[in-house]
Order: structure tokens, then sequence, then C-alpha cells
């Protein structure tokens, strides 16, 4: 029987399993009903993740035609692609925050985001579409989070900051906010890595490391 709160994950990895063991937190009157894993990996097509069973996804879809869908995958990339996948067929998204998390009225998000254990958005934040926000970490006022990023676990994200489509920020970043004129901009794919200090703006398609931050390829010559 169809319930209204079926849900399927798209990735039966540790970004999948860490989102299962996210709503096994959630009150019993706003607990989604998970379905299933779906996976593109044959060797895992077929099994039991974590007592879920694992499907390919026109299994999943002809299984359970009503059930809407999150993307649980780390990469931005991948999940791009696994979401676009999905909106082809059909499919709706679900939005996660965890009870932990505080969400102001004069915040937004957009479908199939995840908002993970004590993430800590304060105000007047954008979250596009499909962004995964991990645990432990905060974002700051007047901050904007683009389509497809992830928020690595424990990163500090000053107010005032852009992050642009499909970024990935490294766990324990630190990125000091610019201003409401002047924004500090994370570019589009651009990557943040672990524990980097960002005190300026990064190009698009940019990797950037180390305290301060700086461009991946110009630390190496240092």
């Amino acid at each position: 029987m169809y319930h209204p709160t079926d849900l399927m994950i798209y990735g039966a990895g540790g970004a999948g399993r860490e989102i299962v063991w996210m709503l096994e937190q959630f009150p019993a009157e706003s607990r989604y009903n998970i379905c299933c894993f779906i996976d593109d990996s044959p060797e895992k097509q077929h099994t039991m993740v974590n007592d879920i069973q694992v499907f390919p996804l026109e299994e999943a879809l002809a299984k359970f035609p009503q059930a809407s869908a999150v993307v649980g995958v780390g990469s931005p990339k991948c999940r791009k692609i696994l979401a676009e996948k999905l909106t082809a067929k059909g499919v709706s998204f679900a939005t996660l925050m965890h009870p932990t998390v505080y969400w102001s009225a004069y915040n937004q998000c957009g479908e199939g985001s995840i908002l993970q254990k004590y993430s800590a958005p304060t105000v007047n934040i954008t979250i596009g579409r499909h962004v995964l926000i991990n645990g432990m970490l905060t974002i700051g006022h007047d901050s904007v989070i683009g389509d497809y990023a992830t928020i690595g676990p424990g990163t500090r994200i000053s107010g005032n900051t852009t992050i642009e489509e499909g970024a990935y920020i490294g766990a324990g970043a630190v990125i000091i906010g610019g201003s409401k004129a002047n924004p500090i901009v994370i570019g589009k794919w651009a990557v943040v890595g672990a524990a980097a200090c960002v005190r300026k703006s990064v190009l698009p398609g940019q990797v950037v490391v180390g305290v301060p931050a700086q461009p991946k390829e110009e630390r190496h010559k240092s």
C-alpha cells in the first residue's frame, strides 16, 4: 500500500546510509517510510544494505511509482546527473531537514536538499535544489548556496557568502564572508579543500587548499 511519505534514496553508499540514519531520528509523526535504495552499481543491486533493499532505477520506479526521492551521494557532479535522471522520469523530490535544524521563516530551501544533524543556517539564507549540507556546521546571514553544492561537516561559512552551483566545500573549511554589496563568491564547480581558510573569492572550477586558501597549483610551487 502506498504511504504518503514513501521515499527512495538514490545511492547506497556512505552518504545514502547517513540519510537513513538521519531519518531514523525523525519523530514518529513525520517519519519517512524508506522503500529502497536505488543504485547503478550491478554489484549492489538486489542486495540488502543496512536492511534496505537495493534496486536499479527502472525496477525501483516500477515497484514504487508514487514514492518521492532524494539523491544520497556526496559528489555534486554525480548528484546533478542522478537528480536529472529522476526528473526525466517524473519523480518528485523530498526536502529533508533534521529536527535539530532551527529554520528561520526568512530562509528558503529548494527541492531535494538535505540538511543534516546540527547544521545551523541562521537567517535570510537561500539554499538551492539538491544541496547536501552535512552536520555540525554554520552558515551565516545573507548567504546563498547554489544547486547541487556540497557543504562538508564542520564548515564555518560567514555571512554574505555566495556558493555557486556544484561547488564542494570540504570538511572543516572556513569561509570569511564579504559584505552585502561584495560577497565572497565560491564559483561554480569549485572545490575548497578540507580545513582551508578562504579569505577571497574563488574562481569557477578552481581548487583551493591551505591556510590561507590558495589555488592548488600555486601552493605546490611555493
